[in-house]
């Protein structure tokens, strides 16, 4: 099935590299607010370390846009809307709930433009969703790929087997704005379902895509699939993330910055930004960085980062945690860094740091918390938005506890409510005008755009 892109790339450096916004995935998810609360099982599938990375495409000059984990209210929109004819939403996810569709992640690449470097020519866009048996599988596979409904579509035959299901479809329409071509490559593999659509935009040679380059790509996605990593053995089965909120979510990036040691090259980084991002991680092997807003872009909201780093032994944690003030003092960005006080330890060894996002000396203050556990470290921040003056330290010690007992078993399977905290100061924050921000201190907009160097 080729479902509409809307990629929208926003920059939104903490030391750890660019945030990508991707339309997809910035449905707010709607429920109850209560403490954080987590059910552990035996590990999760990561489905982050199956998708495709630049190294996997031959041509040169493929980046990492963005990445996200789809809600089922999300998919269930973008399938609606793409077969339109009056389907609704709820139609749509009642019937993937009916055969057992568990979770989605997708991630997208770019061929970043030799004339802007922000914006790209190409799109390859893959993803994997895990439902709960193959037979469940072979069912949601049958629904989505049925596009009878859309004029534009149009299936191709393959040029060889794949999986145990497979379809190709060409299609012609908009994504992101701007007219495309794609074609989407679709496969099952026992209760997964994965794919790969490949989407050209207008440039010299306004095509569309190739069958062989899509199955290809394809068939490296299918190979990974048929091995992937053992559940609670990678970080990016281990990394908490936020839903069930009345307030509104965002997912700017979800995705490995580094894995088995070889960095992932971002959209509009220079060469200099990414040596500056990627020394931050100094021995770490493997890196992965999750991005979400509450509230991003009301009156009172706030970001929430987490970045899970895996060191070869527990000395080289135990020092990049000791040596963490130093390493983020020499960044412009971390204005007026100083210590925070935790209530009590965290984790192995913590270190817990405020400071003006964005240089400075004055207020809102951020704050980070960096936990180890054994040899991996987690390091959660929340930057205060809009109105919000602080974030209190009570909601960050909370998540960053949630977040050890992940790591403890290498193992996330729920996603975490907004706490109850953070919510009350958000409230607060709307219902009491603050005071004009002072002309020393340098604050984060609504809409995260600070891009400090490293």
């Amino acid at each position: 099935m080729t479902c509409r892109l809307a990629v929208v790339l926003l920059v939104f450096v903490l030391g750890f590299g660019p945030v990508a916004t991707l339309g997809a995935g910035k449905s707010p998810v709607r429920g109850g607010t209560s403490q954080v609360g987590l059910q552990f099982e035996a590990g999760v599938l990561d489905l982050a370390a199956l998708t495709l990375r630049p190294e996997d495409i031959e041509a040169s000059g493929w980046v990492h846009v963005g990445a996200f984990v789809q809600p089922l209210v999300a998919e269930a929109a973008d399938v609606a809307g793409y077969r339109g004819r009056g389907l609704s939403g709820s139609t749509v996810a009642d019937e993937l709930r009916a055969v057992g569709w568990v979770r989605k992640y997708v991630a997208v690449l770019g061929l970043a433009s030799s004339v802007d470097p922000a914006t790209t020519t190409r799109l390859v866009r893959s993803y994997v969703t895990e439902y709960a048996d193959a037979a469940g599988a072979a069912s949601g596979f049958a629904y989505l790929e049925d596009e009878s409904d859309v004029p534009s579509a149009e299936d191709v035959p393959l040029s060889r087997p794949l999986g145990e299901q497979a379809e190709a479809t060409r299609d012609r329409g908009t994504s992101g704005g701007r007219p495309s071509r794609s074609l989407d490559v679709t496969f099952r593999v026992g209760n997964l379902v994965a794919g790969v659509t490949v989407v050209n935009y207008p440039s010299r040679d306004f095509v569309d895509p190739e069958v062989d380059e899509a199955q290809g790509l394809a068939e490296i996605l299918a190979t990974r699939l048929a091995s992937p990593p053992l559940p609670g053995s990678t970080l990016g089965g281990a990394v908490l993330r936020l839903d069930g909120s009345e307030r509104s979510l965002t997912t700017y990036d979800d995705a490995y910055y580094r894995l088995a040691e070889v960095d992932v090259t971002q959209l509009g980084e220079t060469r200099r930004e990414a040596e500056a991002r990627t020394a931050t991680y100094a021995e770490a092997t493997d890196v992965y960085q999750l991005w979400q807003g509450v509230d991003a872009g009301s009156e009172a909201g706030a970001l929430y980062g987490v970045t899970l780093l895996r060191f070869p032994d527990e000395v080289a944690a135990t020092a990049w945690v000791k040596g963490l003030a130093d390493l983020l003092q020499a960044n412009p960005f971390y204005g007026d860094l100083r210590p925070a006080s935790e209530s009590a330890a965290i984790g192995d060894q913590s270190v817990a740091l405020a400071y003006t996002p964005g240089g400075g000396t004055g207020a809102p203050h951020a704050l980070l918390l960096a936990v180890r556990v054994g040899a991996d470290v987690a390091r959660v921040h929340l930057v205060p938005q809009g109105q919000l003056a602080e974030v209190p330290i009570v909601v960050l010690e909370e998540l960053a506890r949630a977040q050890v007992a992940c790591l403890q078993v290498l193992s996330c399977p729920d996603a975490a409510a907004v706490p109850v905290a953070l919510d009350t100061a958000l409230a607060t924050a709307v219902a009491t005008p603050v005071p004009a921000v002072p002309t020393d201190a340098t604050a984060v907009a609504a809409t995260p755009g600070a891009t400090p160097e490293a």
